[in-house]
Formats: structure tokens, C-alpha cells, sequence
């Protein structure tokens, strides 16, 4: 058997102790956040609200500011998606990148990697811009998309399909249709039906419980755009010859992740009033509970 040897002890310099090189940190950091937490509600007043009425829901209900980004996720994709399914994903990844990546290799240092910070900066840019325009276009905040779909209430974008699945009255070609179109039968998504000689299609299908728009939009549509976007991030910075390593891909996803919690965050905070809908910052209000 291999004779081994003992580890050497290291040296005072070389040890990293709690006390005083991690908790002193620490209560500096409490001290500082205690002193600028008093210093702003000393100087900024509460918006306090009336006592909470369970006989009025205040338009818009909101979330607590740590779910916004869920609940604005659920405005753009199927609940159990939006609320369970994708979170856990994340967080189930997120957890598993020491799996992923066993290099040990400038471990635990910022920006360890070559073009670590020019990966992490694209990634926070790309992600921002990208999800911003999402939004809009779901919100349907682009004209050319009424185009593309003129059967659609205007000012729906993707949210106008649900709309097939829901009570309201809508045109297509300038007819009126009737609301339930729930026993309409339809082969494949697509049914043509007869209507005072003109013949129409509706892209609606609830044969066998299933309802093809729905699931398109609810469900195909944001897991295509939230995995096709994530590999189009990776590829576009290993085109520029920034990815080499799988540290690299983490820092990608990483920090899109992070822009994107970030920008769910905010919208969700800042830019939905009334009925959820997409409005200005200041046009948000802010409604006593017992108003």
C-alpha cells in the first residue's frame, strides 16, 4: 500500500475564521442597512392604506413585490406553467450548476473566465431588450400584428387568441359570431362553418377536451420562446468566440435568468394597472383597500 502522508496544517494567514473576518462584515452591513432604512422613513412617508375589506378587491390586486415576477408570468403563459412548472425548473438548474460545472479552476472568483464580464453584460442586455419586446407584443403594442391576425380584438396581440376560449363577443371579416363555440367540432384546429352564405375558418379546437389555440398559446408558445432563446443566447456568443467553456454557458444562463427576474419584477410593479393591463408608471394607482 502507498505510504501517505498527513495533510499540513495550514497557516494563520491562510485561514479564513468566522469570527472576526466574516461575522464583523456582517454586523457592518446590518448596521449600514439599519441606519438608511430609518434615514427614509424618517424622510419618506408610508403609503398606508385603509383597513383591508374582504367585500372589495381592489383593482389592480396585486401580489407581494417578491411574487410580481410570477404573477406577471402568468399573464403570459398557463397557470400551472407559470406558477409551478417553470420555477421549479429554474431553481432545480440553478441549484445543479455546481453539478454541471466540476471545474475547479479560478473557483470562487468573480469573473474567473476570460470574457467572463463581456458574456455577462451581453447576456443582461440581450435578456432586457428581449423580454421587454415580448411583453409588448403579447400585450399587443405592435400594429403589424392586427394585421397578421385581423379577426382579433384590436390591442390583444397574443392574448387575443385566448379570447376564442373565453365569453366575449368578437368579429371576424366584420360578421359577428356567437360566444360559446364550445361544441363546435374540429378536426386538426381548423373548421370551416357556414354563416349567412359566408364560409369562415376558426382556428379553435375542443374535440376530446383539448383546445388547440389554448395550448398553443398558453403553453407551446412561451416554453418554444423561453428554451429557443436561451440556446440563441449561447450561440450567439459562441459565434463571437466569447463561450469556450461550460463556466461560460452558466454565466450565460445565469445572467439571463437574473434579467429576466429583473424585468418581470418590474413590470409587474411598475407598469400593470387596472385589469392587468399594460399602462405607464403613472398611470398605476394605488387604491385604498376600503375604497
Amino acid at each position: 500500500m502507498a505510504e501517505t502522508t498527513p495533510r499540513p496544517r495550514r497557516e494563520r494567514e491562510e485561514e479564513v475564521l468566522v469570527w472576526p473576518d466574516l461575522v464583523f462584515v456582517e454586523f457592518i452591513a446590518v448596521m449600514l442597512f439599519s441606519v438608511t432604512l430609518l434615514i427614509l422613513s424618517t424622510a419618506i412617508d408610508a403609503p398606508l392604506l385603509n383597513h383591508a375589506n374582504p367585500d372589495l378587491t381592489p383593482n389592480p390586486s396585486k401580489a407581494p413585490w417578491y411574487l410580481l415576477n410570477l404573477q406577471e408570468l402568468l399573464l403570459h403563459m398557463e397557470a400551472g406553467l407559470a406558477g409551478v412548472t417553470v420555477p421549479t425548473i429554474a431553481l432545480v438548474l440553478l441549484a445543479a450548476i455546481p453539478y454541471i460545472d466540476r471545474k475547479t479552476d479560478a473557483q470562487g472568483r468573480w469573473w474567473g473566465t476570460e470574457n467572463s464580464i463581456k458574456i455577462a453584460l451581453f447576456s443582461w442586455g440581450a435578456t432586457i431588450v428581449l423580454m421587454w419586446l415580448l411583453i409588448l407584443f403579447d400585450a399587443g403594442k405592435f400594429e403589424p400584428y392586427t394585421r397578421w391576425f385581423p379577426g382579433l380584438p384590436d390591442g390583444k396581440g397574443l392574448s387575443g387568441l385566448r379570447t376564442l376560449q373565453t365569453d366575449w363577443k368578437w368579429t371576424l371579416g366584420g360578421l359577428r359570431y356567437p360566444n360559446d363555440l364550445t361544441n363546435i367540432p374540429a378536426p386538426f384546429g381548423i373548421d370551416n362553418i357556414n354563416l349567412a352564405g359566408d364560409r369562415k375558418v376558426f382556428l379553435y379546437w375542443n374535440k376530446g377536451g383539448i383546445n388547440l389555440v389554448a395550448f398553443m398559446v398558453e403553453q407551446i408558445i412561451p416554453m418554444t420562446v423561453i428554451i429557443g432563446l436561451s440556446v440563441l443566447l449561447v450561440l450567439v456568443q459562441k459565434v463571437f468566440r466569447w463561450v469556450h467553456t461550460t463556466r461560460d454557458v452558466m454565466i450565460v444562463l445565469f445572467s439571463g435568468f437574473m434579467a429576466a427576474f429583473l424585468v418581470l419584477t418590474i413590470v409587474g410593479t411598475f407598469f400593470r394597472g387596472e385589469g392587468q393591463n399594460l399602462v405607464p408608471p403613472w398611470e398605476v394607482p394605488i387604491h385604498p383597500h376600503g375604497a
